[in-house]
């Protein structure tokens, strides 16, 4: 996409940060006094330019946008379609482009999209101290930039969170607006419910006519393709444990049932994925002129004014336009390469962060809200003392079992996982039969659910399976996966865990990267997390051995291998060299008033700033429910009324 030419502003104004005297800024942040702990000294406010001074006043004035949105994931985009679908003029500023490609739109080509350089981003994250023994385990963490953000890679797993996740806001704050029958609504306004007609659905909390299209997997498969090898696979796993009412987690009725159920998806009706990039493009189309993007523009800092009474007030975004600039892009040039112009823009109302949980927190540091120490260790002026920004990691822990069997799978025989319909014949046939065949599938068909413990209030274990071989999240791990045909794969997902990790920076230059940290199996809580998700692959590889109708098929179990892992010690070891999790949240969490660690307030609001919000996974104080796709659905509308409410 061709980027207008906007007027460059001179580079040396977004990378080089003033401070006042040391010893100056010393004294007087010391001499803050905890009720105002959120307030820069008054020194860094007297820096800030007026908010009524000629050149901000005009620049507001001529700026055409109510809202500033930066990222258009699971968070910034169900919210700026809602503000501009309510009438309010809203710019999306996303760091990639708008990407429509078999990568993002062929459900199964979610394996591929996850390698895709023109969506990647590549993080690498740290799961345990440093120094430690086990501190040298890094894990690739793929991303996805685009519209859409990672929705359009995802695996497109629906899964409602646990009552539990909203009982727990809603006591914090004290307000019933975050109950669970208030914001099961906001499931209801999401879906659009495929699979199941609308009068057993409605009055068990499903929703039709939404953004968000949901199916069950693709079960015709089983009889299109025969293949008793599957068949048996996938009767014994749906038999292996009661199923829960309906087999269908998303039933409000199962919020703490145990058991089995199908895997619902996101999913269009033509078959393809449904993901909030179409959402965006549904209520740009409708209304052109009130939902207006800025691709290639990688939000570098907020912009801030000091009002007539002294405070802090967020006005504008400001940006570097370019390909690829994020350092954990997959493309990524080089520090200060392919910058195009820096661009600022202005919001007559709010400015919204929905980057992220690592993004998020990076550019609310780089604009001066956050620890002040850390701050000043790389030369940006603190405004507000904000220690909560970037603390607070939070994950799921995940390790598989692989089977391999003795027969390859039917439906995966010519699959190449292509690009060219005329080579792929799997490609052709999913064009010429209706985008039926294995290419329709998602990364997972049935699950068990259930609780470590019987008196926890949540099931905190996911417990899934599917036909293929996967060994975690690694660069060159599809290629790996496509080498076994005939494999099955248990996931074991431990949910609700104890960790807290942190995302910090590692110098003063907004292309420097972060150091993401995990932080894991230190405290007793997280230790429990290790023997729970121990625990669960030793079932899963007992229940294969004793389970006739599974076991007949399978040739080995592979990974972990058995003659290297048996002991409870050997798994406990195997785990922690080998988990994952990617569904990382809470680095800049809500908080009640007096949580010196809480950066938002129950609005979502950053505590020492107004007119700025962050609305993405790094508000949730703890990771909810199983995957958290569809509870920051769920929140990002929720935010839309609480904004609109606000300005009206």
């Amino acid at each position: 996409m061709k980027i207008p030419n906007f007027t460059p502003l001179v580079l040396s104004n977004l990378f080089s940060y003033s401070t006042s005297d040391p010893s100056d800024q010393a004294a007087l942040l010391n001499a803050a006094s905890s009720t105002d702990r959120l307030y820069a000294p008054e020194q860094a406010v007297k820096d800030l330019p007026s908010c009524d001074a000629p050149q901000i006043q005009s620049n507001l004035k001529d700026s055409t946008y109510d809202f500033l949105v930066v990222g258009a994931g699971a968070g910034g985009g169900p919210l700026a379609s809602r503000l501009a679908s309510e009438g309010y003029s809203t710019l999306v500023i996303e760091a990639g482009k708008d990407h429509v490609t078999f990568n993002t739109t062929i459900p199964l080509y979610l394996i591929q999209a996850t390698e895709d350089p023109e969506i990647s981003l590549d993080y690498y994250v740290n799961h345990y101290p440093k120094g430690s023994k086990y501190g040298d385990v890094k894990t690739w963490y793929p991303r996805s930039q685009g519209l859409g953000g990672c929705t359009i890679h995802n695996a497109l797993i629906n899964l409602i969170p646990h009552k539990w996740d909203f009982e727990q806001l809603q006591q914090t704050f004290n307000d019933e607006n975050w109950s669970w029958e208030k914001m099961a609504k906001y499931y209801t306004r999401v879906e659009n419910n495929l699979w199941l007609p609308s009068g057993f659905g409605q009055p068990i909390g499903h929703g039709y006519g939404g953004w968000l299209s949901t199916q069950l997997p693709p079960t015709s498969l089983l009889t299109d393709y025969p293949d008793q090898q599957l068949v048996d696979l996938v009767g014994a796993i749906r038999t292996g444990r009661q199923p829960v009412i309906n087999e269908d987690y998303n039933d409000w009725r199962n919020d703490q049932a145990e058991g089995g159920s199908w895997i619902t998806l996101t999913k269009q009706a033509n078959g393809t994925r449904s993901s909030v990039r179409d959402r965006l493009m549904e209520v740009h189309n409708e209304r052109p002129r009130l939902l207006k993007f800025a691709f290639e523009s990688w939000a570098t800092k907020v912009l801030t004014c000091k009002t007539s009474d002294n405070k802090i007030k967020a006005y504008g975004v400001e940006a570097l336009q370019g390909e690829f600039l994020n350092p954990v892009a997959n493309k990524f040039k080089g520090k200060g390469k392919g910058i195009e112009r820096v661009k600022r823009w202005y919001a007559k109302k709010e400015v919204i962060l929905s980057a992220g949980p690592f993004e998020t927190p990076k550019l609310l540091m780089h604009s001066g809200i956050g620890d002040r120490d850390h701050l000043k260790k790389y030369d940006i002026k603190p405004l507000v003392h904000s220690p909560g920004v970037g603390q607070n990691l939070q994950d799921r822990v995940e390790e598989t079992t692989v089977f391999t069997l003795k027969q390859p799978h039917v439906v995966f025989q010519n699959c190449t996982f292509g690009y060219n319909p005329a080579t792929d014949p799997c490609l052709a046939e999913w064009f010429a039969n209706g985008r039926k065949n294995l290419y329709a599938a998602g990364a997972a068909l049935y699950a068990w659910s259930y609780k470590s413990s019987p008196e926890l209030p949540y099931r905190d274990v996911w417990n899934f399976w599917g036909p293929a071989a996967f060994f975690g999240y690694f660069q060159g791990w599809v290629a790996k996966t496509l080498e076994y045909p005939n494999a099955f794969v248990n996931v074991i997902l431990k949910a609700h865990t104890g960790s807290r990790g942190w995302v910090k920076l590692t110098g003063p230059d907004p292309q420097d990267v972060l150091e993401i940290n995990k932080n894991e199996f230190v405290t007793e809580d997280s230790l429990k997390d290790l023997r729970i998700v121990r625990d669960g692959m030793k079932i899963t590889r007992d229940w294969v051995n004793k389970t006739e109708q599974f076991n007949k098929h399978v040739d080995e179990m592979i990974w972990p291998d058995p003659k290297e892992v048996n002991t409870d010690a050997e798994y406990e070891d195997f785990i922690r060299k080998n988990q994952w999790g990617h569904h990382a949240c809470c680095t800049a969490k809500m908080g009640k008033d007096g949580d010196e660690t809480a950066v938002l307030d129950g609005q979502f609001r950053v505590r020492g700033v107004s007119n700025l919000r962050v609305v993405d996974l790094s508000i949730w104080p703890t990771i909810p429910g199983m995957f958290v796709a569809t509870p920051m659905y769920m929140v990002s509308e929720r935010a839309a009324d609480v904004i609109i409410d606000d300005i009206v």
